[in-house]
C-alpha cells in the first residue's frame, strides 16, 4: 500500500530522532520519499520542502518533540508550498500540533492519493479537499 511504501529504505522513521527537520536536506533535490515519522520532530514543517520538485512521499506523522509553547511534534501550518511538488502522491502528518487550515491549493499541482491530517488542530471547512480528485485514502479526524 502507498502508506507501507511511505518508509521503504533509505527511511528515518522509529527511531530518536530530535530537534527540527534539517535545513540540510534542501540539498537532496532527488530524494523522493521523505519518511521521519515517529521521533521526538518538533517545531513547523519548513517551507522549503516544497523546492525538492521529486518528493513523492511526505511521512512526518505521530512525532512527539516538545516545543517551547507545550505541545508536542510538529507546529505551525501546513506549508502552502507542499502544493508545489507535482508528483506528491502521499501526505501524512497526522498526530502532531499543525494550526490553521488545510491550504486551498494543496491538490491543485500534484498527484495526491493519501492524506492524513488527523489529530491536529487544523480549522475550517474541508471544502478545497474536494480538489484533491485522486484520494484513495483521506483522515482528518479530530482536529478543530
Amino acid at each position: 500500500s502507498p502508506a507501507a511504501a511511505a518508509c521503504t529504505p533509505p527511511c528515518a522513521a522509529n527511531n530518536w530522532l530530535s530537534g527540527s527537520i534539517p535545513d540540510a536536506l534542501l540539498s537532496l533535490k532527488r530524494l523522493r520519499t521523505l519518511g521521519l515519522s515517529t521521533n521526538f520532530l518538533s517545531g513547523p514543517i519548513p517551507t522549503w520542502l516544497g523546492e525538492l520538485k521529486a518528493l513523492q512521499v511526505i511521512n512526518l506523522g505521530a512525532n512527539a518533540g516538545d516545543n517551547p509553547d507545550g505541545t508536542s511534534g510538529l507546529t505551525g501550518t501546513l506549508p502552502e508550498a507542499l502544493s508545489d511538488l507535482p508528483e506528491l502522491t502521499v501526505l501524512n502528518v497526522e498526530t502532531n500540533a499543525l494550526v490553521g487550515s488545510i491550504p486551498r491549493r494543496l491538490c491543485k499541482r500534484n498527484k495526491l492519493t493519501v492524506l492524513k491530517l488527523r489529530s491536529n488542530q487544523l480549522e475550517g471547512t474541508p471544502q478545497d479537499i474536494t480538489q484533491c480528485t485522486q484520494l484513495t485514502q483521506l483522515d482528518i479526524s479530530d482536529n478543530k
